[in-house]
């Protein structure tokens, strides 16, 4: 509160994308979320105190790329299909998104407040930003074309989530005011929080950090697992909604957290044992943390910086949040689950993938 949040968004999209409301409030439904971002190029949400699944799952879409349809209008037999990839803003006093997937595309600044001495009238405030607003975008645009130039030079060693955002920003950074490097660093230490803090408000990711402080590693199935970590929460957390009543829920809610949990050093693996009755078991076990470490650009004209290190960046004021999923082309990379072999937030389902035919099978890697 006082950190001058619904500003900064406004000021945000006012420069490349100016509309007449530029603060919304959240869409009611997802069919007024698809015309938002069918009619905007950024979409801002203002003053939110939370995100409910729904909206979270759709803003991950709207951030990386999908679509919507629905029956057009006094049609019976006609679809109206909306197609986009948006960057979005939402700012709120509390922690806003908390889910995992959609953290993971996110970028989270905490603005300072703003002490009394500082402050400034909207009059003022608004009367200098205009003077300087022309320079600013004329700085962007720079940035744009300077990305443009090196797009095909740049490479990273290795790619994070978001991917394609991650190489814009690097082609652009020659443009930009940091050093070479600077913002794969940044970057890495904004993933660094944003897993904290989704692992935080997870009650069965603090359940198992606890188990794994007990124990060296677990081997058994959902309902075994779901026993145990019961006796490492609270009463009160489990007689709570967030907590899962069945092993089916526990399965969906460890996939969720499978990204983040292994990047905080916890080994997390779902499998079948051999033999007739082919039991499903989780096997959970701690391994060493390999710290998260910034490619650096490799392209003409880009110097080597080598050990810039991803830390944990210092935060203050937390109840000025600003949460930035950011925007990506739409050739996605390729999902982590498909390198791992193991479910993710969209295939949370427990039955395995049934084939259609034996020739279907003809066409697998088995």
């Amino acid at each position: 509160q006082g950190s001058a949040k619904s500003t900064t968004a406004r000021v945000l999209r006012s420069l490349v994308d100016p509309n007449v409301a530029p603060l919304r409030t959240t869409p009611r439904d997802e069919r007024d979320l698809a015309i938002a971002a069918h009619n905007s190029w950024i979409l801002s949400f203002d003053n939110l105190s939370g995100v409910p699944p729904w909206l979270s799952d759709a803003l991950c879409r709207v951030a990386t790329g999908g679509g919507f349809a629905t029956r057009t209008l006094y049609e019976d037999n006609q679809e109206t299909i909306f197609d986009y990839i948006r960057p979005v803003a939402v700012n709120g006093i509390d922690e806003i998104v908390t889910r995992h997937d959609l953290l993971d595309r996110s970028l989270v600044i905490t603005l300072p407040v703003i002490s009394d001495e500082k402050r400034q009238d909207e009059e003022t405030f608004w009367a200098a930003f205009e003077e300087a607003q022309p320079r600013i975008l004329g700085a962007l645009l720079d940035a744009v074309s300077t990305g443009l130039a090196r797009w095909e030079s740049t490479k990273l060693d290795a790619m994070p989530r978001m991917a394609d955002f991650a190489r814009w920003v690097t082609a652009a950074e020659a443009a930009l005011p940091w050093e070479a490097g600077g913002f794969m660093a940044a970057y890495a230490g904004n993933r660094s929080d944003a897993v904290s803090l989704a692992l935080e408000a997870d009650c069965v990711a603090v359940a198992i950090t606890g188990l794994l402080e007990k124990r060296p590693s677990f081997e058994g199935t959902a309902t075994e697992l779901l026993e145990t970590l019961e006796s490492y929460v609270p009463e009160q957390t489990r007689n709570t909604r967030a907590w899962p009543k069945t092993p089916r829920t526990l399965s969906n809610r460890l996939r969720r957290a499978a990204t983040f949990l292994r990047q905080t050093g916890t080994a997390l693996e779902f499998d079948r044992e051999p033999g007739g009755h082919r039991r499903r078991v989780i096997r959970l076990s701690r391994k060493a943390s390999v710290p998260s470490v910034p490619s650096v650009p490799k392209g003409p004209g880009s110097p080597m910086y080598q050990g810039l290190q991803g830390g944990t960046q210092e935060t203050q004021n937390r109840d000025a949040t600003e949460v930035v999923p950011s925007p990506a082309s739409r050739q996605r990379p390729a999902r982590e689950a498909d390198r791992i072999g193991v479910w993710d937030d969209r295939d949370v389902r427990d039955d395995e993938t049934q084939l259609s035919s034996k020739g279907d099978e003809d066409e697998l890697p088995w």
